[in-house]
């Protein structure tokens, strides 16, 4: 049995003839067939499902068996990501895998029309799964994500291989869902947003806030604040808190009253989570986006307005060109998400930042903290013949993830 590797590092991968055709041999361990190296993996190929507008995610692709076979299968919209975690095998591989694309024309004519991406790990630059992704753009170039490990180096960091698929597919589910949303709630944002263009001339810049540079305490509307209200209170004037708007009354109820409300919601459903206390609401910074309903403007005594690029449309980027203080933040889905990221911004000391009801999971009968507009909701629907059970939102397809706590599909991507 021939071996050939790297000379000068006798750890390194090597090329191994097995009789019936070429292997790799690494840390004792044989990564093709040691019986048919290429035809395995070509089996691999050819047995792989093929569906259009798919990534196909091919970890430690190693001598490129296999690809061929793939390329020559899949349509003209689906992609193939090689994708290598491990520094020693990304060193032995990279050449070789571009000598097969350059003689192999299925592959070139892919790499040509940037439909064959390679992201092989570095001594300098190690893969990150988050810029992955975002180089990648899930949803708008491709619609599914299938993993097709055709050697033995996949075993190495399956682990993070399995993540960068999951993160890719919950990416993909996601770009969709929000193409859903917009497309049912574009015109509602558009005309808000016109109709909130004036509250920009009285709009303070998040820079501004936070004087005092206290440590921040992001709030949501899950249960566990019921827990934390005690420590909150015993320690407010040492904090500065930003609450999500769902997250207000409980916080209003309990006699706390925060510096910030985070909101976002275009329609006017949030609009009663600031029915109580509303003398309250002039001691209150907003912070809302341009898309929220334009009531909410009007009930607190000072705000900052923000901007979601909710669009390709040209309008929002020529509104941060007409009004350059205008922060533009990114789309993160969740109002408690939202707190948590102007928390991190504006949490300008050393102190950790500080969160509370950021659950994204509820026991069954409770999504959210005592005295919140929809506990008292749920509370209002019950009766003899209704209990809370009952009355509260079907737990279906939830998965518990802690002993007695449903995490729903629609909320898995927070977590």
């Amino acid at each position: 049995m021939n071996q050939t590797g790297f000379q000068d590092n006798p750890s390194a991968p090597l090329t191994v003839d097995t009789g019936r055709g070429v292997s790799v041999l690494w840390q004792g361990r044989h990564l093709y067939s040691r019986v048919a190296p290429e035809q395995s993996a070509i089996r691999a190929a050819q047995n792989c499902p093929v569906t259009p507008a798919t990534l196909y995610l091919i970890p430690s692709p190693l001598l490129g068996y296999g690809l061929e076979t793939l390329a020559e299968r899949i349509d003209n919209r689906s992609q193939i990501l090689l994708i290598e975690k491990d520094n020693d095998l990304a060193g032995f591989s990279l050449e070789r895998i571009s000598s097969l694309i350059d003689s192999a024309p299925s592959l070139t004519s892919m790499r040509n029309s940037n439909r064959l991406k390679i992201a092989f790990s570095t001594g300098a630059e190690a893969l990150s799964i988050p810029k992955l992704i975002e180089e990648l753009q899930p949803g708008r170039s491709f619609r599914r994500v299938t993993p097709l490990p055709l050697s033995g180096g996949e075993s190495f960091h399956r682990d993070w291989y399995r993540s960068l698929a999951s993160e890719l597919a919950s990416a993909v589910s996601l770009y969709w869902k929000n193409r859903s949303t917009v497309s049912h709630l574009a015109s509602l944002w558009y005309r808000n947003l016109f109709t909130n263009l004036p509250v920009l001339a009285s709009s303070s810049p998040l820079a501004g806030l936070n004087p005092d540079n206290l440590q921040t305490a992001a709030i949501a509307a899950g249960e566990t604040l019921e827990q934390d209200l005690p420590g909150i209170i015993q320690n407010r004037d040492q904090l500065y808190l930003i609450a999500a708007d769902t997250a207000l009354p409980t916080l209003l109820e309990a006699g706390v009253t925060p510096d910030c409300c985070v909101a976002l919601e275009a329609q006017h459903y949030n609009l009663k989570d600031f029915l109580c206390r509303r003398d309250c609401l002039q001691q209150i910074h907003l912070i809302a986006d341009l898309t929220a309903d334009p009531q909410t403007f009007r009930l607190f005594g000072s705000h900052t307005a923000v901007v979601t690029p909710f669009s390709s449309c040209s309008l929002l980027g020529r509104l941060q060109q007409w009004w350059p203080g205008i922060y533009r933040m990114p789309q993160l889905g969740s109002v408690g998400i939202a707190a948590l990221f102007f928390g991190i911004i504006l949490n300008r000391g050393e102190s950790p930042l500080l969160c509370s009801g950021l659950d994204f999971s509820w026991r069954n009968g409770k999504s959210h903290s005592r005295s919140s507009f929809y506990h008292n909701r749920l509370l209002g629907s019950t009766d003899r013949r209704t209990t809370l059970l009952r009355g509260f939102a079907d737990p279906s397809g939830s998965r518990e993830i802690r002993t007695g706590w449903l995490c729903p599909p629609s909320m898995e991507g927070y977590l």
